[in-house]
């Protein structure tokens, strides 16, 4: 009797282990870091990657630079804000400021040619 319960403890032992790592191994392997089922970078781009009026015009004015900023920023905290933004070279340089204290949180970059975000600090 006891060989018997003995038995039924190891295989309930056994299965519990099993299963508990077949639910924490995941079953497909997709990256949700830029959205649900986008390509990596996709995220990053003026109205998720739909910038074909940027790239037939292969220039992004300071004005279009700061509303690709301001939906960015809105994306990712509706409270922060946006300071100076700077003509660098080959992209335009902005802060974004906490609402309360006026603090640099980040500084971004915005490519003069493609529209994309780059984090620079």
């Amino acid at each position: 009797m006891k060989s018997i319960i003995k038995k039924i403890l190891i295989t309930v032992s056994v299965l519990s282990v099993l299963g508990g790592i077949v639910a924490i191994t995941p079953l497909v392997q997709e990256s949700f870091a830029c959205g649900w089922k986008n390509s990596g970078g996709q995220g990053f781009y003026q109205n998720n990657g739909k910038s074909s009026d940027i790239i037939q015009n292969s220039s992004i004015t300071k004005d279009q630079a700061i509303e690709i900023v301001t939906q960015y920023v809105k994306r990712l905290n509706p409270d922060l804000r946006i300071g100076n933004i700077n003509d660098t070279g080959p992209f335009y340089e902005a802060e974004i400021l906490s609402t309360m204290d006026e603090e640099i949180l980040q500084v971004i970059g915005v490519n003069k040619q493609s529209g994309q975000v780059l984090i620079l600090n």
